[in-house]
């Protein structure tokens, strides 16, 4: 219609054009609609959308900026930006001259965590808005710029200032990564040797053992880890009595982990027992209270040895340091202090250029602590090669100790097929543990039972709390 026909150089909704309509609108949701008419079912302004078809007005912030205000903030850093790095040198009370002569003539001018945070918050943004205050400095000088544009412009003025930074932050967290990265080892390398040297958890695995090989009647020697995940399904089977129900077979064929944990549960009692006795002999036996504690101290030798502490041990098997993340982590920390070694031999050249050629490094200088830092990486490189050996060498060691052969002789595959072997182990502890619980209630039921069964006169048996596992 005349009325809605936009002139030429109005705006389109160029979106529309590229639509295409449907072939016919019979039986849609549009049928009978008119493509430019409402027919008074709408209130359509027509004057807001013809009002549309010319550009409107732009907000008084899109205009040119003043003259004065464009002399005065063109080249700076930009406002926000310029806000966070202040409060950041604000907290850490870092200054420029103190930075510039940490990287330049002494590294213990500022501390550890203010070369972190020089490092993660000012050396992102140095070498793009270093260029851009180049202009400012020129017209206004180094007088006129803010904290924060003062540490980027101390830091543009450094040589190889990337590689400068990255070297103080090293050097400040380097004996931390290291410390971090012996214990994780040492945590890892324990891992096998205290599942070897576990009495009674290879006396749990004894019972496992025992309970297989006489329902199976076959003598087994040993079984893999992952085998042990299944003892809660485990049952013997009569074959007169392969029609009978579930139900039935539960109550009255127990489990292997079920036999398993009656063994645990009835050993346990053994222990406790035997630990009373001992107990009770030392304090008729001897009457001066200083010696009954130092005989107790030898003959209280079951601390540690108890069916229950080898349970606890299978539980508290962590397999994070034996995975392959773990280990990638300090073969990553190598690759990092070689690369670190080719920046110390880069800025050490840079340094050694403007000394004089026969004066040598002096104690407390840039030079000396940049060569004791590349001392210091390259036994860094040497000891992190060490750890991931010796990593690799446990997650071997607990593939051998519990059965779980890897695919392949490989990093992925033996620490994959660690930490499988440890997450069945630990799931058999769980089960263990849950199963020994209900055997646990079960006997303390069957004497409450007894006790009820000798009439209302007989002594009740005292029902103790199940231990916790």
């Amino acid at each position: 219609p005349p009325h809605l026909e936009a002139p030429p150089d109005a705006a389109r909704l160029v979106q529309v054009a590229r639509l295409r309509p449907l072939a016919s609108t019979e039986g849609t949701l549009w049928e009978g609609a008119d493509p430019w008419e409402a027919g008074g079912a709408l209130a359509i302004d027509v004057d807001r959308l013809r009002a549309l078809w010319s550009p409107p007005r732009p907000p008084p912030s899109m205009g040119l900026p003043a003259a004065g205000e464009d002399a005065e903030d063109r080249g700076r850093v930009p406002a926000a930006l310029r806000q966070n790095i202040e409060i950041v040198l604000r907290a850490s009370r870092l200054r420029p001259e103190d930075a510039a002569r940490a990287l330049t003539q002494d590294m213990d001018a500022i501390s550890g965590d203010q070369a972190v945070m020089l490092r993660s918050e000012v050396l992102p943004h140095v070498a793009q808005q270093a260029g851009a205050l180049r202009g400012y400095v020129e017209r206004h000088g180094v007088e006129g710029l803010s904290s924060a544009e003062a540490m980027i412009w101390a830091m543009a003025a450094v040589p190889h200032v990337r590689l400068r930074i990255h070297l103080l932050s090293l050097r400040a967290t380097l004996a931390e990564d290291l410390s971090d990265i012996r214990g994780k080892t040492a945590a890892a390398e324990d891992i096998p040797a205290r599942l070897k040297r576990s009495k009674p958890l290879h006396a749990i695995l004894q019972a496992v053992l025992l309970v297989r090989n006489v329902l199976s009647q076959q003598g087994h020697s040993s079984f893999a880890v992952r085998s042990l995940v299944g003892l809660s399904y485990e049952r013997v089977r009569f074959p007169e009595r392969d029609s009978a129900s579930a139900g039935w077979i539960q109550q009255n064929i127990p489990t292997t982990l079920w036999l398993v944990a009656e063994i645990i549960h009835d050993t346990q009692v053994r222990e406790r027992r035997l630990r009373f006795t001992r107990l009770v002999a030392v304090s008729r036996c001897v009457d001066l209270e200083s010696a009954r504690r130092l005989v107790w101290s030898f003959l209280d030798d079951m601390r540690g040895e108890g069916v229950l502490d080898g349970l606890s041990e299978v539980v508290s098997c962590d397999p994070r340091p034996l995975e392959e993340d773990a280990l990638r982590d300090v073969s990553n920390a190598r690759t990092e202090m070689q690369l670190a070694e080719d920046m110390i031999r880069t800025v050490r050249q840079s340094v050694e250029a403007s000394l004089p050629p026969a004066a040598g490094p002096d104690p407390g200088s840039y030079h000396a602590q940049l060569l004791q830092l590349a001392s210091d990486t390259a036994d860094a490189v040497a000891e992190y090669g060490e750890c991931f050996q010796r990593r690799l060498m446990a997650a071997s060691a607990c593939c051998r100790l519990l059965g779980e052969a890897p695919r392949r002789d490989t990093m992925e595959e033996t620490c994959a097929a660690a930490q499988s072997a440890l997450r069945d182990l630990r799931k058999f502890g769980a089960d263990l543990a849950a199963e020994l619980a209900a055997v646990w209630a079960a006997r303390d039921q069957a004497r409450l039972l007894a006790g009820d069964a000798h009439g209302p006169t007989a002594r009740r048996a005292r029902a103790w709390e199940a231990p916790g596992t």
